[in-house]
């Protein structure tokens, strides 16, 4: 049962929509990934692109040594696509 509801959650035949119809943009090693959008080229009604900075999408995380002195830092969180 819960197989076939992922299944039409997912899947639309009628619309030729399914896993293999578009491609896994997960990534930048064989997918352009993130700049499939972030490539300068989508403009918003100012004409102005897309902004090339990962954390308009994404959070990026502190990268600490275990010695190091890490201090709280607040995370927030904005609209995400």
């Amino acid at each position: 049962l819960e197989l076939q509801q992922t299944y039409q959650a997912s899947v639309f035949p009628e619309q030729k929509a399914d896993w293999n119809s578009h491609p896994n943009n997960v990534g930048h090693k064989d997918t352009p990934g993130c700049f499939r959008c972030h490539d300068g080229k989508h403009l918003n009604a100012e004409q102005e692109s897309i902004r090339l900075e990962c954390n308009i999408c994404h959070s990026i995380p502190v990268l600490a040594d275990p010695s190091d002195f890490v201090a709280q830092i607040e995370i927030s969180r904005g609209p995400e696509p």
